[in-house]
């Protein structure tokens, strides 16, 4: 059974350490996971990049995935919030995302 709430980040213009830089940091990523919710990230790097990325800023990630197969994980949580900063990101919504948040 599902019961699990997830988050994806998108790196780039959302996390601290996007480029651009976003304002999104550790302590904010730490703190959903207190909260029970599972965090990750989409993005249009490699998975490997992905993860070193979130190593780096000693967070471990619940999963990463290439930015258009977010929908292959989907059947992993009781829901996903993509969290992203551009077009890009708001295509998201016309594939069947019920919320997606632009910061």
């Amino acid at each position: 059974m599902m019961v699990k709430k997830a988050f994806a980040f998108d790196r780039d213009g959302i996390l601290i350490w996007g480029n651009p830089l976003g304002s999104i940091d550790k302590i904010h990523l730490l703190e959903l996971r207190k909260l029970s919710y599972s965090i990750g990230g989409p993005g249009e790097q490699l998975a490997e990049e992905q993860y070193r990325n979130w190593k780096d800023q000693e967070v471990e990630p619940d999963f990463v995935v290439y930015k258009l197969d977010l929908k292959t994980i989907k059947n992993r949580y009781k829901s996903i919030t993509p969290i992203g900063d551009d077009i890009s990101d708001k295509k998201n919504r016309s594939r069947g995302w019920s919320k997606l948040y632009i910061a």
